[in-house]
C-alpha cells in the first residue's frame, strides 16, 4: 500500500442539519488524516463548503414518523 493513500470515512445522515450539529467538529478533525464523505438529504441551498469535504452525495432520505412511532414502541414493549 502506498504511503500516500489516504483512508475513507463515510457519514450517512439523514439531513444536513443533523450533519452540522453533530458532525461539523469530527469532520473538520478526521479530515486532516482521512478523506471524509457525506451522504444526506441534500438540496441545492445547502452550502456544505465549511465542513471540511472530500465529496459528498445526495439521497432523498424521507422520515416517516407514523413508522417511527410503531418502531418505538415495538422496541419498547421487548424491554
Amino acid at each position: 500500500m502506498c504511503a500516500n493513500v489516504r483512508k475513507k470515512i463515510c457519514f450517512v445522515v439523514s439531513s444536513v442539519g443533523t450533519a452540522r450539529s453533530f458532525l461539523k467538529e469530527p469532520i473538520k478533525y478526521l479530515s486532516a488524516e482521512f478523506d471524509v464523505y457525506l451522504v444526506a438529504n441534500i438540496n441545492d441551498a445547502d452550502d456544505l463548503s465549511d465542513m471540511h469535504l472530500t465529496g459528498y452525495c445526495s439521497i432523498p432520505f424521507e422520515r416517516d414518523e407514523w413508522n417511527e412511532w410503531v418502531f418505538i414502541k415495538g422496541v419498547e414493549g421487548r424491554t
